[in-house]
């Protein structure tokens, strides 16, 4: 039985010549002939050859090529091919044009040497001076033999050549018709021979990638030679390998892709983390889905089966309603006679993402809630001193505030009074109130052992982890911490001794609260109106010194803020940056300032921050819900939580090439980043399932973006897609489509690569007539090969 799905790469060689070149190669052929066939044989299974056609120039050997062919499953061949190398005039010049066949019917095959021959023994070329065939005569010639063909066009010289182009060449017509013959896709491909070639090749696409895409120029390597017993008469020749079924249909999808085609056999992951089948039980029969190193993906009507395939297999393990969802399953299954036998570890996979899945990793806020997404984001930036600093600002702009509060209240405190004079001694004693407020001293120590304690734990959290630190570092840094301690033990017990004596104060003057209580019930009317007079004489006094002192104490408010960009962290995953960073990109005057006005109501937006005072922030700010009557601490709480919003870390993703690391890439692009992400994964190894990737991404993106990531995530690690995109089926290239269908009342399933093709099943007309889009993708892909289909 052939195989129905790649499993190795196919090693080929289509330009062999034989005897048959005599017209143009003479004595250098002579013995190329099929007496000598074996040399040819011999060598080829040296070489491991898979495939292979001879194609002599303007002829065709049936005799040598039916030889060959006998050879198919004997040793490393597999499949041999008719061609040949057509000598075809283009504006004055002569390009050698290789020309294999489709090997399926055998009469036209026999044919192919009378319709080059005619009555002839000979080609009969229509451009006798040149020994070749014109354009049209060729086409003609083309259209007579009519089998399903593959053009490679001779270009053994590079495409980058500067100096005259060589003989037979392509590019010998210039560069304005090879620019049109690969535009209008005259060509399947360009064989060139010298490995040095690759490189100039690959510079020259580079180079013009404006004006071609990569899948415009295809390169294949032909051996062109006329010697079997030196094939392939080049030490360093490098043969190519095509990710393809040993069949024409094979090789002409092959050459539809430039990722089919390579110079080195590395086309499928090396992992061990696969499934190299399904084993599956339908009414009793064993059936075995042979699954792809590569891409596989499960097609089918809705509600067939398909994602319950895959969740059986992975235990359920991936289901949102579990329960729900499994009974259902379960039922499913049993109604249909299935038994799913193949059942494989979560640890085997990579990643699961089930129908909309992707959406919900990239939801506001959730960018670090799966574990894909998390391991790639870096550590937050240490940005605490700096928020430190800027809240420091803003306390020393509340007490600032707090200070012209005072001043206004102790002026709005003087009051006019009599003097008044004694005209009897009095008979009682009169106290006066310890008037002292400690409160401001208290809030300046708690306010430094802050500080303190904050450097402190910094210190502490440098010495958790000393390893990059030299000795005398270590040494210099536990001194200062032994400093800082001191001074926080210092300034600990003056605060406390602040804290007695505010206490001893609070005692005396209930002391002397209680003692004017029994005082006051002893004293004369004369007495008493001495009383009122020296209170208000003292309160008066009282409040000139606090003015005085308020004033020498209150400075227009300025802030003292050094300018600092603040830490941004970043981690490249190919063309991305993962950033974890702060809303404000730094710190600054104008930022304090800012806040400050932030919270108010927008007419007070720009309002010269030293006009704001107590009196007028009621009308300034938004209404308090907690309705407290300090709106001077009101205030405070809404700059703080601004700028608490402003310094919360976040995390993003932006394009690396961005200049500015804070512009945020917009939501639009978020599965275009997750499968580049995983596409540059090639470290951990595992398998990557997806249901229906289409539901995340748009038509446009499939094409212009995801599926080249997703042949990229092909090279290392085995994809199993679940799709109704023809997109994901045909132009992605899939190496194996598995098709789930009912037929009679029975659940069948086939499968096999998309060039696969017996008695039975015919992988591309299951994906036309199955999938909606199928016929069209085909037809774009497809070209001109098989024009019935």
């Amino acid at each position: 039985m052939s195989d129905k799905i790649v499993k190795e790469a196919i090693k080929v060689d289509f330009h062999i010549h034989s005897i048959g070149s005599k017209f143009k190669d003479h004595a250098k052929v002579k013995d190329l002939t099929i007496d000598n066939i074996d040399i040819l044989i011999g060598k080829l299974n040296k070489y491991n050859i898979n495939m292979c056609a001879i194609t002599d120039h303007d002829n065709f050997e049936y005799e040598i090529y039916k030889r060959l062919k006998e050879e198919e499953g004997k040793g490393s061949i597999k499949k041999v091919l008719p061609g040949v190398e057509f000598s075809v005039a283009f504006e004055n010049k002569v390009l050698h044009i290789i020309v294999v066949f489709d090997d399926s019917e055998e009469d036209k095959v026999k044919s192919i040497q009378k319709i080059l021959f005619g009555d002839s023994d000979k080609p009969q070329y229509d451009d006798i001076e040149k020994n070749a065939y014109t354009e049209k005569k060729f086409l003609e010639i083309m259209k007579e033999i009519n089998l399903s063909n593959i053009m490679i066009a001779h270009q053994k010289g590079t495409l980058s050549s500067t100096g005259k182009p060589k003989k037979n060449d392509v590019l010998s017509l210039g560069e304005e018709k090879l620019e049109e013959l690969v535009f209008v896709d005259y060509f399947d491909s360009f064989e060139f021979k010298s490995s040095k070639n690759e490189i100039f090749n690959k510079h020259y696409l580079e180079k013009n990638k404006e004006k071609f895409k990569k899948n415009d120029i295809r390169f294949i390597t032909g051996s062109d030679c006329h010697d079997w017993n030196n094939y392939p008469e080049d030490d360093e020749f490098k043969f190519t390998y095509l990710k393809c079924l040993p069949t024409f249909r094979g090789v002409s999808m092959a050459m539809t892709d430039y990722r089919r085609i390579k110079y080195i056999n590395s086309f499928f992951t090396a992992s061990n983390k696969l499934m190299e089948d399904i084993e599956i039980e339908i009414n009793s029969i064993n059936k075995k889905i042979e699954l792809s190193k590569g891409i596989n993906v499960i097609i089918g009507d809705n509600s067939i089966g398909k994602s319950l395939l895959i969740h059986k297999i992975t235990g359920y393990s991936y289901l949102s309603n579990k329960t729900k969802m499994k009974k259902n399953y379960e039922e499913y299954l049993k109604a249909n006679g299935i038994d799913i036998k193949t059942k494989i570890d979560k640890k085997m996979i990579y990643e699961f993402d089930k129908q909309g899945g992707i959406r919900e990793k990239f939801e506001q806020k959730k960018l670090t809630g799966t574990d894909f997404l998390k391991k790639y984001f870096p550590v937050p930036p240490n940005i605490i001193f700096e928020k430190q600093l800027v809240l420091q600002e803003v306390s020393n702009f509340i007490n600032y505030l707090k200070l012209k509060k005072e001043f206004k209240t102790y002026i709005n405190n003087i009051n006019s009074f009599k003097i008044y004079l004694r005209k009897e001694k009095s008979n009682s004693v009169t106290f006066n109130n310890v008037d002292i407020d400690l409160s401001m001293k208290l809030q300046k120590y708690k306010e430094l052992l802050d500080n303190y304690n904050f450097i402190l734990n910094k210190i502490n959290l440098i010495l958790q982890d000393t390893k990059l630190l030299d000795k005398e570092d270590i040494t210099r840094i536990n001194e200062l911490k032994l400093e800082f301690e001191k001074l926080n033990t210092k300034y600990g017990n003056y605060k406390k001794t602040t804290e007695r004596e505010i206490v001893k104060i609070n005692v005396i003057n209930d002391v002397i609260r209680e003692t004017e209580d029994r005082i006051e019930k002893i004293k004369t009317d004369e007495d008493k109106k001495f009383e009122i007079y020296k209170n208000a004489k003292n309160k008066l006094v009282e409040n000139i010194c606090k003015i005085l002192t308020t004033q020498k104490n209150i400075e227009k408010y300025e802030p003292k803020l050094e300018e600092k960009e603040l830490d941004i962290s970043t981690n490249i995953i190919g063309d991305y940056k993962f950033v974890a960073k702060c809303s404000v990109s730094k710190i600054s005057n104008d930022y304090i300032i800012e806040k400050i006005r932030q919270p108010f109501k927008k007419k007070y937006k720009d309002l010269d921050i030293d006009k704001i005072d107590s009196d007028n922030l009621e009308d300034m700010l938004p209404d308090d819900p907690e309705e407290s009557d300090d709106k001077i601490e009101y205030y405070r709480k809404l700059i703080e939580a601004n700028i608490n919003e402003d310094f919360e870390i976040k995390n993003t993703i932006i394009n690396k090439d961005e200049e500015d690391k804070t512009k945020e890439m917009s939501s639009g692009f978020n599965s275009k980043i997750y499968f580049e992400i995983l596409s540059y994964q090639d470290k951990d190894e595992g398998i990557y399932i997806i249901d229906q990737p289409e539901d995340d991404v748009s038509q446009t993106s499939i094409k212009k973006f995801l599926l080249e990531d997703f042949k990229e995530m092909s090279n290392h690690r085995q994809i199993i897609i679940i799709t109704h995109n023809p997109q994901f089926i045909v132009n992605l290239d899939v190496d194996n489509v598995i098709f789930i269908e009912k037929k009679d009342g029975e659940i069948q399933i086939n499968y096999g690569a998309l060039e696969y093709k017996d008695d039975f099943i015919d992988m591309l007309n299951i994906i036309s007539e199955n999938i909606d889009g199928g016929i069209d993708t085909i037809n774009e892909r497809w070209k001109r090969y098989e024009k019935n289909i």
